[in-house]
């Protein structure tokens, strides 16, 4: 009873709803198209710029600079020290 009944109320809200968004898109479309129209005027009134860009004098490079080598990084030599073995101590459980 309960699942039937929010299922009404959804459906109800739903079929209530779906004119006015109806009306709210149909009300829209005019005023967007007004003003893209508004747009189009303010964009055929303006003059578009000319691309003359001036790029600034660079100097030419007549070498390319190399780098210094570097010395390699001093490797210290690891003690050759052998662990002493662990001992794990396991209990012989004998089964009956």
């Amino acid at each position: 009873m309960k699942r039937s009944l929010v299922f009404k109320i959804l459906i109800a809200f739903v079929f209530l709803s779906l004119p006015f968004s109806l009306v709210q898109t149909s009300m829209a479309k005019p005023a967007i198209e007004k003003y893209q129209q508004q747009d189009n005027k303010k964009n055929k009134g303006q003059k578009k710029p000319k691309n003359n860009k001036q790029e600034p004098n660079q100097p030419e490079i007549k070498t390319v600079p190399k780098a210094r080598k570097q010395p390699r990084p001093t490797v210290v030599a690891k003690p050759k020290v052998k662990p002493k073995p662990i001992k794990v101590v396991r209990p012989n459980i004998r089964k009956p």
